[in-house]
């Protein structure tokens, strides 16, 4: 037997999310993953590592973001048959098209570049079908010969629940629960991803309700590798940071307005993202977005 352990470093983006990890397993099979039965080995937050044992023969090792979501939150590395102990390192990285997706260090060979891409495809479809082709398509039937610009202007507000937790957004989002997060909410203009941290998934949770949801921010903030140009900002009471990135399937510049919260049960952020292009005229509608959370 040989000990395999996954480094996960830290990331700016996905900080909270905890992904899980599958072997290729014939003999014990829990998850099909690609066509291939797969056992769980554990789960790994951000900052933390996992060790598990395996035997000498070749296996896949699967990283996916929530069972839902494993056809396209996905990571395949493929581990040589040996018997030398394994380490192996990674981090998450964002993409549209697939939310929150951990990619291993120097997993660059062509089985990987096409799982990568096939989950991609898998994911941008899923969102063009719901966030674009759904609700256009209904407001166009409803307005005749109108322009795609004056149905948006006309949006109006729409409020979903996530869990405990509910958010006013306009009309022209949909509920998508398919990218492995508490909350994914899409429009042709906008995601917005929700994230929940219960109060009972951490390990030491005593005194964690004295916290302050600027304090987890703060903490979120360190954990998160952010850098030290992203400062904790506030907007009528409620904590947030802005940043810029790649989205890492498509190589297009996003940028990111992440709010902070805590409710009786959790910790909670949520993600407001759109391709830096957009983002000045997006700006005041997430942070009046990120205002109109409430829980129960």
């Amino acid at each position: 037997m040989r000990t395999i352990t996954v480094e996960r470093r830290k990331s700016k983006v996905g900080a909270l999310g905890t992904f899980s990890i599958y072997v290729e397993d014939y003999a014990q099979q829990e998850l099909l993953i690609r066509a291939v039965p797969c056992r769980f080995v554990g789960k790994i937050k951000n900052g933390e590592e996992l060790r598990f044992e395996l035997d000498e023969t070749e296996r896949r090792i699967f990283v996916v973001n929530g069972k839902t979501s494993k056809d396209f939150c996905l990571e395949m590395l493929r581990l040589p048959a040996g018997n030398s102990d394994v380490t192996l390192s990674g981090q998450c990285r964002f993409s549209i098209a697939t939310g929150n997706a951990f990619r291993f260090d120097d997993n660059d060979t062509e089985e990987t570049r096409a799982i990568r891409k096939s989950a991609a495809k898998t994911g941008i479809l899923a969102i063009i079908l719901t966030a674009v082709l759904t609700p256009i398509a209904v407001v166009m039937l409803m307005n005749g010969q109108e322009s795609l610009k004056s149905c948006f202007k006309r949006a109006s507000d729409k409020s979903f629940a996530v869990q405990e937790m509910t958010i006013t957004l306009d009309s022209t989002f949909e509920k998508d629960a398919s990218l492995g997060f508490a909350g994914y909410l899409n429009s042709a203009k906008a995601g917005v991803f929700v994230e929940r941290a219960g109060f009972d998934e951490f390990e030491e949770s005593e005194g964690l309700d004295e916290l302050t949801a600027d304090q987890f921010a703060m903490f979120a903030l360190l954990g998160g590798a952010y850098g030290d140009d992203v400062k904790l900002q506030q907007e009528d009471g409620i904590p947030f940071i802005e940043f810029s990135d790649t989205d890492s399937a498509s190589g297009e510049p996003i940028r990111f307005l992440i709010a902070f919260y805590k409710s009786d049960k959790a910790f909670w952020d949520v993600q407001f993202v759109s391709l830096e292009k957009d983002y000045a005229r997006m700006r005041p509608s997430f942070l009046k977005w990120a205002k109109s959370v409430t829980f129960e």
